[in-house]
């Protein structure tokens, strides 16, 4: 198995601490005043999520990603990524620890999705 480059690394773990971070933020605001929150790169004419998700291509594995991963992030973080397949595993996994409720079949096939999806160009 190829080792990440520290780069690889320190970008996946950035990328990672945005995603956290913005999800922390949502639930804060939400305990604060109960309206759901605003996504940090979303103004207050953001489609809904049944409009973002068209930024992800068809497939197995879309409904999935999109359950899951958006019940923390908007679809956009997801769709503006572009990584190897190590890399969503990795991203993937780091989410499922931080809460991303989602089984491990799931999680695979978010991983598949994503990584054929969102190549590293």
């Amino acid at each position: 198995m190829k080792m990440p480059s520290l780069l690889q690394t320190g970008v996946l773990i950035a990328t990672a601490g945005l995603i956290v971070s913005s999800c922390a933020a949502s639930q804060a605001s939400e305990r604060a005043d109960m309206e759901p929150p605003l996504h940090p790169f979303e103004s207050e004419q953001t489609q809904p999520p049944e409009a973002t998700a068209s930024l992800l291509p068809e497939g197995v594995g879309r409904d999935t990603t999109i359950r899951v991963c958006s019940g923390c992030h908007a679809v956009e973080l997801v769709a503006e990524k572009h990584l190897t397949r190590q890399e969503w595993f990795d991203l993937v996994q780091f989410m499922g620890d931080r809460g991303a409720t989602g089984t491990a079949a799931e999680m695979a096939e978010i991983t598949d999705y994503l990584a054929r999806s969102f190549p590293k160009k």
